[in-house]
């Protein structure tokens, strides 16, 4: 097992005693579930477009149409913005959860959450 696999499978698996360079996984879970990061942006008085996460098609829409289209969705834990789109209404929200399914992108994921935030059209 090359050593990249290794620590990924110890840090995933929450029983490795394995010391990682760089940025903790206690903060990159931050960082990716939008809770935690709403909640520290909050206590920082940092402004954020509105969001939140959704772990199911129903929590996705309820959360959209809460926001207003257009929504820009992605799923939490992935590097580069991966799978992220601007989605204008419930059907293409509907499409774009299908998709992520199906290519497993939320459901391997750890937290299996999509992060919905109200899409910015125009600068603040």
């Amino acid at each position: 097992m090359c050593i990249c696999a290794h620590v990924c499978v110890c840090v995933h698996a929450g029983n490795g005693v394995t010391h990682i360079w760089g940025t903790s996984p206690e903060s990159i879970d931050i960082a990716e579930d939008r809770d935690r990061w709403m909640a520290l942006l909050s206590k920082l008085s940092i402004r954020q477009p509105a969001g939140g996460s959704a772990r199911s098609e129903g929590e996705a829409l309820t959360k959209a149409r809460s926001l207003g289209y257009p929504v820009m969705i992605r799923p939490s834990y992935v590097l580069g913005g991966r799978a992220m789109e601007i989605l204008y209404d419930d059907d293409a929200l509907k499409r774009y959860v299908c998709v992520c399914l199906c290519m497993r992108l939320v459901e391997c994921m750890r937290a299996k959450q999509v992060c919905t935030e109200r899409c910015l059209l125009s600068k603040v």
